[in-house]
Protein backbone atom coordinates (compact mmCIF):
# COMPACT_ATOMS: atom_id res chain seq x y z
CA UNK A 1 0.00 0.00 0.00
CA UNK A 2 3.00 1.99 0.74
CA UNK A 3 4.51 1.59 -2.46
CA UNK A 4 1.16 2.48 -4.54
CA UNK A 5 1.11 5.72 -2.26
CA UNK A 6 4.46 6.73 -3.23
CA UNK A 7 3.95 5.77 -7.13
CA UNK A 8 1.03 8.18 -6.86
CA UNK A 9 2.66 10.82 -5.85
CA UNK A 10 5.70 10.61 -8.02
CA UNK A 11 3.29 10.73 -11.26
CA UNK A 12 1.76 14.18 -9.76
CA UNK A 13 4.88 15.15 -9.24
CA UNK A 14 5.69 14.66 -12.51
CA UNK A 15 2.70 16.59 -13.79
CA UNK A 16 3.73 19.27 -11.55
CA UNK A 17 7.03 20.16 -13.23
CA UNK A 18 5.82 19.62 -16.56
CA UNK A 19 3.39 22.24 -15.73
CA UNK A 20 5.87 24.49 -14.19
CA UNK A 21 8.35 24.14 -16.80
CA UNK A 22 5.27 25.10 -19.38
CA UNK A 23 4.18 28.07 -17.16
CA UNK A 24 8.06 29.25 -16.44
CA UNK A 25 8.29 29.41 -20.44
CA UNK A 26 5.10 31.22 -20.97
CA UNK A 27 6.40 34.03 -18.23
CA UNK A 28 9.80 34.02 -19.83
CA UNK A 29 7.94 34.90 -22.95
CA UNK A 30 5.89 37.66 -21.89
CA UNK A 31 9.43 38.92 -19.71
CA UNK A 32 11.51 38.75 -23.31
CA UNK A 33 8.48 40.91 -25.05
CA UNK A 34 8.05 43.94 -22.47
CA UNK A 35 11.91 44.17 -22.24
CA UNK A 36 12.55 44.07 -26.04
CA UNK A 37 9.34 46.60 -26.59
CA UNK A 38 7.58 45.35 -29.26
CA UNK A 39 5.02 47.32 -29.77
CA UNK A 40 1.16 46.23 -31.91
CA UNK A 41 0.32 47.52 -35.12
CA UNK A 42 -3.54 47.93 -36.19
CA UNK A 43 -2.44 46.26 -39.66
CA UNK A 44 -2.06 42.55 -39.35
CA UNK A 45 1.41 41.38 -40.53
CA UNK A 46 2.62 37.89 -40.14
CA UNK A 47 6.55 38.58 -39.11
CA UNK A 48 8.54 35.80 -37.52
CA UNK A 49 11.21 36.74 -34.67
CA UNK A 50 13.48 34.91 -34.54
CA UNK A 51 14.43 35.45 -31.00
CA UNK A 52 11.25 34.35 -30.09
CA UNK A 53 11.10 30.89 -32.08
CA UNK A 54 14.77 30.31 -30.12
CA UNK A 55 12.77 30.92 -26.51
CA UNK A 56 9.84 28.34 -27.66
CA UNK A 57 12.45 26.07 -28.79
CA UNK A 58 14.03 26.15 -25.84
CA UNK A 59 11.21 26.25 -23.11
CA UNK A 60 10.27 23.31 -24.97
CA UNK A 61 13.39 21.46 -24.61
CA UNK A 62 13.72 21.91 -20.85
CA UNK A 63 10.22 21.19 -20.15
CA UNK A 64 10.68 17.83 -22.02
CA UNK A 65 14.15 17.35 -20.49
CA UNK A 66 12.94 18.52 -16.66
CA UNK A 67 10.42 15.82 -16.65
CA UNK A 68 11.48 13.03 -18.59
CA UNK A 69 15.42 12.92 -17.77
CA UNK A 70 15.94 14.84 -14.28
CA UNK A 71 12.65 13.41 -13.05
CA UNK A 72 13.69 10.03 -13.45
CA UNK A 73 16.66 10.48 -12.01
CA UNK A 74 15.48 11.98 -8.92
CA UNK A 75 12.85 9.68 -8.77
CA UNK A 76 15.12 6.62 -9.08
CA UNK A 77 17.40 7.76 -6.83
CA UNK A 78 14.44 8.38 -3.80
CA UNK A 79 13.14 4.85 -5.00
CA UNK A 80 16.73 3.51 -3.82
CA UNK A 81 17.01 5.79 -0.62
CA UNK A 82 13.34 4.38 0.14
CA UNK A 83 14.11 0.50 -0.72
CA UNK A 84 17.36 0.63 1.34
CA UNK A 85 14.94 2.47 4.58
CA UNK A 86 12.98 -0.07 3.88
CA UNK A 87 15.17 -3.39 3.97
CA UNK A 88 16.78 -1.57 7.26
CA UNK A 89 13.41 -0.88 9.01
CA UNK A 90 12.30 -4.68 8.42
CA UNK A 91 15.99 -6.27 9.45
CA UNK A 92 15.47 -4.06 12.70
CA UNK A 93 12.05 -5.55 13.44
CA UNK A 94 13.05 -9.26 12.56
CA UNK A 95 15.84 -9.10 14.41
CA UNK A 96 14.14 -7.70 17.41
CA UNK A 97 11.38 -10.09 16.78
CA UNK A 98 13.99 -13.14 16.95
CA UNK A 99 15.63 -12.27 19.48
CA UNK A 100 12.56 -11.67 21.34
CA UNK A 101 11.36 -14.96 20.77
CA UNK A 102 14.47 -16.88 21.54
CA UNK A 103 14.55 -15.27 24.83
CA UNK A 104 11.14 -15.79 25.57
CA UNK A 105 11.08 -19.68 24.56
CA UNK A 106 14.05 -19.99 26.43
CA UNK A 107 15.92 -21.10 23.43
CA UNK A 108 19.61 -20.64 25.08
CA UNK A 109 22.61 -22.71 23.61
CA UNK A 110 20.17 -24.20 21.19
CA UNK A 111 20.76 -25.61 17.36
CA UNK A 112 17.68 -22.96 17.06
CA UNK A 113 19.55 -19.99 18.71
CA UNK A 114 22.76 -20.27 16.90
CA UNK A 115 21.30 -20.81 13.34
CA UNK A 116 18.84 -17.77 13.97
CA UNK A 117 21.88 -15.57 15.46
CA UNK A 118 23.96 -16.47 12.59
CA UNK A 119 21.32 -15.45 10.30
CA UNK A 120 20.92 -12.34 11.41
CA UNK A 121 24.55 -11.86 11.60
CA UNK A 122 25.20 -12.69 7.85
CA UNK A 123 21.88 -10.56 7.10
CA UNK A 124 23.52 -7.45 8.59
CA UNK A 125 26.81 -7.78 7.53
CA UNK A 126 24.70 -7.89 4.10
CA UNK A 127 23.28 -4.83 4.43
CA UNK A 128 26.67 -2.99 5.66
CA UNK A 129 28.03 -4.43 2.52
CA UNK A 130 25.18 -3.36 0.34
CA UNK A 131 25.61 0.51 2.61
CA UNK A 132 29.00 0.22 1.22
CA UNK A 133 28.57 -0.56 -2.32
CA UNK A 134 26.27 2.69 -2.92
CA UNK A 135 28.20 4.61 -1.09
CA UNK A 136 25.71 5.50 1.50
CA UNK A 137 28.60 4.02 4.31
CA UNK A 138 32.64 4.26 4.48
CA UNK A 139 34.86 1.58 4.64
CA UNK A 140 35.69 2.55 8.12
CA UNK A 141 32.44 4.10 8.81
CA UNK A 142 31.96 3.42 13.29
CA UNK A 143 28.14 2.07 12.99
CA UNK A 144 29.10 -0.20 10.76
CA UNK A 145 32.23 -1.08 12.27
CA UNK A 146 29.78 -1.89 15.74
CA UNK A 147 27.37 -4.18 14.30
CA UNK A 148 29.21 -6.89 14.27
CA UNK A 149 30.68 -7.35 17.25
CA UNK A 150 27.58 -6.71 19.18
CA UNK A 151 25.94 -9.57 17.05
CA UNK A 152 28.99 -12.08 17.80
CA UNK A 153 28.41 -11.16 21.75
CA UNK A 154 24.73 -11.41 21.04
CA UNK A 155 25.75 -14.97 19.94
CA UNK A 156 28.02 -15.28 22.85
CA UNK A 157 25.55 -14.47 25.59
CA UNK A 158 22.97 -17.20 23.68
CA UNK A 159 25.55 -19.93 23.63
CA UNK A 160 27.77 -19.33 26.82
CA UNK A 161 26.15 -20.95 29.87
CA UNK A 162 28.43 -19.18 32.75
CA UNK A 163 26.38 -16.23 33.48
CA UNK A 164 23.03 -17.00 35.70
CA UNK A 165 20.13 -16.62 32.82
CA UNK A 166 18.71 -13.05 33.71
CA UNK A 167 22.17 -11.63 33.62
CA UNK A 168 22.40 -12.55 29.88
CA UNK A 169 18.86 -11.59 29.24
CA UNK A 170 19.85 -8.21 30.64
CA UNK A 171 23.07 -8.30 28.64
CA UNK A 172 21.18 -9.61 25.45
CA UNK A 173 18.47 -6.62 25.99
CA UNK A 174 21.50 -3.72 26.45
CA UNK A 175 23.04 -5.00 22.71
CA UNK A 176 19.85 -5.24 21.37
CA UNK A 177 18.78 -2.07 22.26
CA UNK A 178 22.62 -0.29 21.15
CA UNK A 179 22.13 -2.69 17.77
CA UNK A 180 18.65 -0.62 16.89
CA UNK A 181 20.41 2.82 17.60
CA UNK A 182 23.40 2.23 15.21
CA UNK A 183 20.48 1.11 12.62
CA UNK A 184 18.20 3.87 13.47
CA UNK A 185 21.60 5.96 12.45
CA UNK A 186 22.14 4.26 9.48
CA UNK A 187 18.60 4.95 8.55
CA UNK A 188 19.33 8.45 9.11
CA UNK A 189 22.55 8.47 7.19
CA UNK A 190 20.66 7.08 4.09
CA UNK A 191 17.93 9.88 4.70
CA UNK A 192 20.59 12.65 4.30
CA UNK A 193 22.01 11.04 0.90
Amino acid sequence: MISFNILMMLKKLNKIIFIAGGLSGFFLTILFKKIFNIKISNQINLELNPFDIIVLIVNIFLAIYITSTLGKKIDSEKNEKQYLINYLQEFRMEFSKSLQTLIDNDDFDSDTAIIKIKYLRQKSALIIKLLRSNKILHENDSDAMHIRPKMSLIWTFFTNEENHKAERIQKINSLRNEIEEIIFEIIFKVNRK
